[in-house]
């Protein structure tokens, strides 16, 4: 059983952190243990039995499917994170210890704040409960949480966090929100805005955006709001090109699809585009498909800008280590990881004094001072 769905009892003074992440999901990253206890103590079961190796059964993904498989098991067991601000407060500083254990000087966490309360939301049948409800918790308490749990997460494991608050493909009437609050908290560890969700759910449109999501996009460059869009991951090379082009992208979650479109990909390498590669989960959810030419082998041999994720490893259950094996595996080098690692680090949405900072550090564990 990996350890990645467990607390792992290590000295994080002691592991060496050279290593950033950018594509991390908070959904994606809980401690299935953090789950299963979660469930004994409000009285839920998720599975028939409730036992906790029913649960790893069912969340941790064992062959390639499609991305809304992905996500069916990600909503699933999600259920019990919402709207519980406590639990999303500890979730955020288990988090901060697993990237410690992780070997992680730096990472960026992201959650969608409106999938975590459980105030009815508007235009959706999803009558949960009333904003005046004792219980509720809005949008903004769960930023704050998460906030919480990572200020006290990087204080007790010496890491650097920050946090990106996702809008959500299908519901176009939360960005809104979503860039108030990222304007509001954004001296106060979040960092920017990204889009995640089922990125080819709208089969008819030239590209997966609708006009809401665009406009809060543009309003996020004009606010100075750092930008990162989920594209080509289940959706063609014109996502991309229409994140970066549109919704003025700074960097694009997975991408793999723009190597199919020569003009789209030669510009994205002529602009330096960074991509957040995430290995595991993109084989999970079909996104990358070993038997055709491989993504991630394409952009390290054209030497592209591209870092190295695990996005959802509550599902995938694999670590950094296993992340870099795997890319090890597909022909990839200490120097293509050493390189991904770096271009991580300019490519991060934290200060530029921060930022100068880590670089820093970096060359000098890495030995280029």
């Amino acid at each position: 059983m990996s350890n990645r769905l467990t607390r792992r009892v290590i000295d994080t003074n002691k592991v060496p952190k050279s290593r950033v992440e950018l594509h991390l999901h908070l959904g994606g990253s809980v401690r299935l243990s953090t789950v299963w206890e979660l469930c004994q103590k409000k009285g839920i079961k998720l599975t028939t039995n409730g036992t906790f190796k029913e649960l790893v059964d069912f969340c941790v993904i064992k062959k390639p499917g499609k991305l809304i498989d992905f996500l069916n098991i990600l909503s699933h067991y999600g259920r019990i994170l919402v709207g519980d601000a406590d639990t999303f407060e500890r979730c955020a500083y288990e988090i901060c210890e697993d990237e410690a254990n992780d070997g992680v000087l730096y990472f960026e966490l992201r959650t969608a704040p409106h999938l975590g309360s459980n105030i009815v939301k508007k235009g959706h049948n999803d009558p949960i409960i009333a904003a005046n409800h004792p219980n509720a918790c809005s949008p903004k308490q769960v930023v704050e949480a998460v906030l919480r749990g990572l200020k006290r997460g990087q204080q007790d494991f010496g890491i650097h966090s920050a946090l990106i608050l996702s809008c959500v493909c299908g519901y176009p009437e939360w960005s809104e929100e979503v860039l108030q609050l990222a304007q509001e908290y954004r001296d106060k560890g979040v960092v920017g805005i990204d889009i995640a969700g089922q990125e080819d759910m709208n089969p008819d449109l030239t590209h997966s955006f609708t006009q809401n999501e665009v406009m809060v996009f543009k309003a996020a460059k004009e606010l100075g709001l750092h930008r990162t869009v989920h594209a080509g991951e289940a959706g063609p090379a014109v996502n991309v090109e229409f994140a970066l082009d549109s919704m003025f992208a700074e960097r694009i979650g997975h991408g793999y699809s723009v190597i199919f479109d020569d003009n789209i990909y030669q510009k994205c390498l002529n602009d330096n585009i960074h991509f957040e590669l995430c290995p595991h989960s993109s084989y999970f959810t079909g996104s990358i498909n070993p038997i055709n030419r491989n993504p991630i082998v394409v952009f390290a041999e054209d030497n592209a800008n591209f870092s190295i994720s695990k996005d959802d490893p509550t599902v995938t259950a694999v670590t950094l280590d296993e992340e870099y094996d795997y890319c090890r595996q597909l022909g990839l080098n200490e120097s293509h990881i050493t390189r991904a690692n770096l271009n991580a680090m300019r490519a991060a949405f934290c200060s530029s004094i921060l930022k100068e900072q880590l670089l820093k550090k970096l060359y000098s564990i890495y030995g280029f001072e």
